[in-house]
């Protein structure tokens, strides 16, 4: 029962994390999208032709509206000032975060973004069996830090301290076992 509850619970906790993002997302782009039809509004009402191909025009010149929007201010967050707004962001608000900047290596890693840390996955030998998890750190004393996500919400799990021999490291990505932990071991990765 116990086991099911904290199932339960991180299942729910993993499901708030998914959904959150995409619903301000999708509140923030509906928004942007009306503010962008609003300003059109005055345009399409001097335009002879009012939809392209079924699809209204002020909702097309809207879509573009945005895109060039997002376009520019992706120029804007390449430049220092944004970088120094975004570290300072993170490091005040986001880092505090536990699980934060593990995620966001994590997933920089799963794009392609070369991140400052790697995290190699491997299996620890930990409570009498094999648990799959990421490589963190050595300790002076020779041990190895593992931290074990909980299946199937990654953004929660526990830290192991294991000796070298207790370790297996595998040779698959860490978007590999993100995936098969978050599938609950479904469909074996190939090299366990």
């Amino acid at each position: 029962m116990k086991n099911f509850l904290l199932f339960l619970k991180t299942t729910v906790i993993g499901g708030i994390v998914f959904l959150v993002p995409l619903v301000i997302l999708g509140v923030i782009v509906g928004q942007a999208f009306a503010v962008a039809r609003g300003i059109l509004v005055p345009l399409m009402e001097r335009l002879p032709a009012k939809s392209v191909g079924g699809i209204a025009l002020i909702s097309l010149l809207a879509v573009a509206i945005l895109v060039l929007f997002c376009f520019l201010m992706g120029l804007v967050a390449r430049t220092a000032l944004a970088r120094r707004g975004v570290g300072w962001l993170e490091r005040t608000c986001l880092t505090p975060i536990p699980g934060y900047q593990f995620m966001k290596n994590m997933r920089q890693n799963m794009l392609g973004v070369k991140s400052g840390r790697q995290y190699p996955p491997v299996l620890a030998r930990v409570e009498g069996g094999w648990q799959l998890g990421f490589q963190l750190d050595q300790t002076a004393s020779g041990r190895v830090s593992v931290f074990v996500p909980n299946a199937p919400n990654t953004w929660t799990g526990r830290i192991f301290f294991v000796e070298e021999a207790s370790l297996e490291r595998l040779d698959i990505r860490p978007a590999q076992a993100l995936g098969y932990i978050e599938c609950l071991g479904e469909g074996e990765p190939v090299s366990i």
